[in-house]
């Protein structure tokens, strides 16, 4: 999914939805998009029970959607859960900038690089990852500031093991907290 405005839609910009029986693989590649002024998440992304989820959002505008700028939603039963979010741009958005979930996989990985997460409602950027074996949040070079909630907010819980790599990211005038991690895992590093 490339090189597309998509804006002015009463629900979301756009929808994939995607289930399987516990096996297979899904794999999405989406660059260089505009979503904007969509009235509810401007992405919104739910996958459920493949064995391999893996997802690469590059170069996004993501601007002053009624919820989410872009929701992405992994629920596993097993398997491996990965997404690359990089130079991407999440702003005015009315919740938060980026909101990321991934649940009861065995590994799941989400890297949010090089990106802006300003000026939201909510949270600039949300990355939740809970009830998998090996959780890793990595955000790097974001730029994280003016939203109402934290700039970024990081919840790792359930897992048995959580690291999250957190370099780089300016936080500097939300409501809430500038960078907040929360990680309730039997082995937890920073």
């Amino acid at each position: 999914f490339a090189n597309n405005l998509v804006t002015g839609n009463d629900d979301n910009g756009l929808h994939i939805a995607a289930q399987s029986d516990g096996s297979g693989a899904f794999g999405a590649f989406v660059r260089d998009n505009w979503f904007v002024n969509n009235g509810n998440n401007g992405m919104d992304v739910e996958v459920r029970n493949y064995a391999e989820i893996g997802m690469h959002i590059r170069n996004g505008q993501f601007l002053n959607n009624g919820n989410n700028g872009l929701q992405i939603t992994g629920q596993g039963a097993s398997g491996t859960f990965e997404a690359l979010i990089e130079d991407s741009l999440f702003a005015g958005n009315a919740n938060n900038g980026l909101a990321l979930s991934a649940r009861n996989f065995d590994l799941a990985l989400a890297y949010l690089l090089d990106s802006y997460a300003i000026l939201n409602g909510n949270n600039g950027a949300l990355l939740d990852i809970s009830g998998s074996e090996l959780s890793i949040a990595l955000a790097s070079g974001v730029n994280a500031s003016g939203n109402f909630g934290a700039g970024l907010r990081v919840d790792q819980t359930e897992n048995i093991f959580s690291l999250a790599n957190l370099s780089d990211i300016p936080a500097i005038g939300n409501f809430g907290n500038g960078i907040a991690l929360r990680q309730d895992s039997l082995l937890a590093s920073v």
